[in-house]
């Protein structure tokens, strides 16, 4: 069949799911099992690829190489513009807005596959790495359905590195030996859930800080201390990146105070101290262990 001709209806009414239970358009039965080709007869080639944390020399060589030769770049709408100059060919935006996140992805479907089917090189661009919160894997079912196989390039996790590139260690011996990951603004706008607290654990909660008051009130019915150390991670690996520090019984008060630069990220932890001047006395912390500091 004429790729020309793919009918990319994305109303509500020919909306299908698959075994991930996630929407996707319906295309024609043969366009699925065998994907498009352009006039020349080449195949589309999609590419998914993690954007890191901010700063273009953080990047992969491969994700440099696949963005230099891509065809079309479909990006997310916050990827910071030294990444976005690397690009040689068009950039296409997700127009994601509050309350129309669903619109917006079903918006870059329609693109990549209007592409793909003229046998096109598409680069999905995406914050972070693809696969953590990023909706990466339903990125790559929802092309699978339609006959794209993508390649995965990953990119450097805010939330691990993010707190890294800003003097705060996830993992500390003696200090944190292990790290939740948490999204504040889970599927349908549900909070996350919040075990009990646990002394040697780092908390990471992405996309959190518009709801900080709701996520500290959670960590407070779960039983973490007012004083805990909890750090906001602002623009990491960019040239205005900040780290806020305060406890948990201040931060609300102190990002009212200071304002916000999103995005941003929420740390949680007595790590968030063990590399800043006044880690020795926190009473947490073991002073052997510290590195930069000798116990007085």
């Amino acid at each position: 069949s004429d790729p020309k001709s793919i009918d990319l209806a994305l109303d509500a009414g020919s909306l299908s799911s698959f075994s991930s239970g996630v929407p996707s358009p319906v295309l024609p039965a043969k366009t699925i099992a065998n994907g498009g080709s352009g006039s020349d007869g080449k195949r589309g080639k999609l590419i998914l690829v993690g954007a890191g944390v901010g700063d273009p020399e953080l990047l992969t060589v491969r994700a440099h190489r696949v963005l230099k030769r891509a065809d079309i770049v479909l990006a997310d709408k916050l990827i910071p513009e030294p990444v976005l100059e690397i690009v040689k060919c068009e950039i296409y935006t997700a127009r994601k807005f509050p309350g129309a996140a669903t619109e917006a992805q079903d918006d870059l479907y329609k693109r990549g596959l209007e592409e793909l089917s003229k046998g096109k090189t598409v680069v999905r661009l995406k914050q972070g790495d693809p696969f953590v919160y990023g909706r990466g894997g339903e990125e790559v079912l929802f092309f699978r359905n339609h006959g794209y196989e993508a390649e995965v390039v990953p990119g450097l996790s805010s939330a691990i590195n993010g707190p890294g590139l800003c003097g705060v260690p996830v993992t500390h011996r003696g200090v944190a030996d292990q790290v939740l990951v948490l999204s504040g603004a889970n599927r349908n706008g549900d909070l996350p859930s919040v075990p009990q607290y646990t002394a040697t654990r780092t908390l990471v909660v992405l996309m959190a800080v518009k709801r900080l008051a709701q996520i500290v009130e959670l960590l407070r019915q779960t039983g973490h201390p007012a004083d805990l150390p909890v750090a906001i991670i602002e623009r990491a690996g960019c040239g205005d990146q900040r780290t806020v520090r305060a406890t948990l019984d201040t931060i609300v008060d102190t990002v009212e105070r200071v304002g916000h630069n999103a995005p941003g990220l929420v740390v949680v932890g007595h790590v968030v101290n063990v590399l800043s001047d006044a880690a020795i006395q926190d009473r947490y912390l073991d002073p052997s262990t510290l590195g930069l500091h000798s116990a007085e």
